[in-house]
């Protein structure tokens, strides 16, 4: 952590407490960044989900609807242990038959007509209302004080917890499909039980790292353990590691290789503590407005647009596609490179698999509110999309995740 803080509201006593005790404790409304025009030939469904994954809510419209959860479209991924409501896109699939679905724990609220496909970024942001259960005594005053401090700052655009698996070892996933350390892939995918996890999903781990492959397919349960048992299924077939792996669909070896992306863009975040608002010369700067980006060649000149919260300084999204900064920046981001035995002239080699981009290092937080509700602190906010609750709850709550997160070290 090199003595950083990581809250920007780190003087205001951590409000304490535990979020999504219940699904319904964690309300998330998706901000859709256009509405269908009621005409084509790809069916908008505006989706409520409790209790599971965005991507297992893909699965049960594409099982339900006969279609490859592939072909399914959706905007962004929401949490898991959450009530969310989002969008789905499929193609050629009858309003009719999608109102009349009965899909567990996927209720399908309205259907409607559109020329094109739903893609990943296509919303406006998100809506959250989040209740904090078992707080400090300051807990509400606590909450209030930070909302209104991140009102006027803007909040650390971290990526939360869940970008990284339930495991926390997602981004070491990624790392080892990127530099094609296929068995290593594999250890941390299916071996390695930690002491958190079920008994019978430790049992099925240790079946792995004992060799015993179909003891461990076993195991794993259905439907939620799928992946696991195909990549099995793949090792008792003699496939290589490497064709194991690929067992599981790309989207989820991407998302794999987008936490390491995530885990590398959280240390430089880390290094610019606190003062995420100011520009250094050479930075790539971030227009709110839009999402371009540019080379800040004068930051005293730039200073005031980032002061108006305009623009914003970015962090990286390792790939060869990403825009790169000069200076200062970019001797950060290449220590942070060379801290995982990367060589910064080697990086679009280590990274030819992604093309990167640039992020901002902080984002506003709009119609931000808190009160009591009986047991619970309400907590309410607007982010834009790409950005997580759970940051703003840790600022709010003082839990320490991030700190945990940032004393892993990625085996070289």
């Amino acid at each position: 952590m090199n003595g950083r803080s990581l809250y920007i509201t780190h003087e205001i006593p951590g409000a304490g407490g535990q979020i999504k005790q219940t699904a319904d404790d964690f309300l998330v409304d998706e901000i859709p960044l256009y509405e269908p025009r009621g005409e084509g030939v790809h069916t908008y469904l505006d989706v409520q989900k409790r209790g599971i994954p965005t991507a297992e809510a893909a699965v049960r419209l594409g099982q339900y609807f006969g279609v490859n959860p592939r072909d399914i479209g959706y905007a962004g991924m929401k949490d898991a242990q959450a009530v969310a409501t989002q969008r789905f896109s499929i193609e050629r699939l009858p309003v009719e038959e999608a109102l009349n679905a009965r899909i567990k724990n996927v209720e399908i609220l309205n259907a409607r007509l559109h020329t094109n496909k739903l893609r990943v970024g296509h919303l406006a942001g998100n809506r959250f209302t989040i209740r904090l259960r078992g707080g400090e005594p300051h807990a509400l005053e606590s909450a209030r004080q930070v909302l209104e401090r991140l009102s006027q700052t803007g909040a650390p655009n971290f990526y939360g917890m869940q970008r990284f698996s339930g495991r926390r070892n997602g981004h070491r996933i990624g790392r080892s499909i990127l530099l094609e350390n296929w068995q290593e892939a594999l250890d941390e995918y299916l071996g390695r039980p930690q002491p958190d996890e079920p008994p019978w999903i430790v049992d099925a781990r240790t079946a792995y790292e004992n060799g015993d492959y179909d003891a461990a397919r076993k195991r794993f349960p259905l439907p939620e353990r799928r992946n696991e048992r195909r990549v099995l299924g793949g090792l008792l077939r003699r496939l290589t590691p490497k064709h194991a792996l690929r067992q599981i669909s790309y989207r989820i070896r991407r998302i794999f290789v987008s936490a390491y992306q995530s885990w590398l863009f959280n240390r430089v975040l880390n290094m610019r503590m606190p003062n995420l608002g100011t520009l250094l010369e050479g930075d790539i700067a971030y227009k709110h407005r839009g999402g371009a980006c540019f080379l800040a060649t004068d930051a005293e000149k730039e200073q005031p647009r980032a002061d108006d919260f305009e623009i914003s300084p970015t962090g990286p999204l390792f790939g060869v596609k990403m825009l790169q900064p000069t200076g200062e920046p970019r001797r950060m981001e290449d220590r942070v490179l060379q801290e995982q035995g990367v060589e910064p002239s080697a990086m679009q080699a280590a990274f030819a698999a992604v093309n990167g981009a640039r992020r901002p290092l902080r984002v506003p937080v709009m119609e931000a509110n808190a009160w009591q509700e009986e047991d619970a602190v309400v907590c309410a906010f607007r982010l834009p999309s790409g950005s997580y609750a759970t940051v703003v709850m840790d600022e709010i709550m003082k839990r320490g995740t991030l700190d945990l997160f940032e004393k892993d070290v990625v085996n070289r």
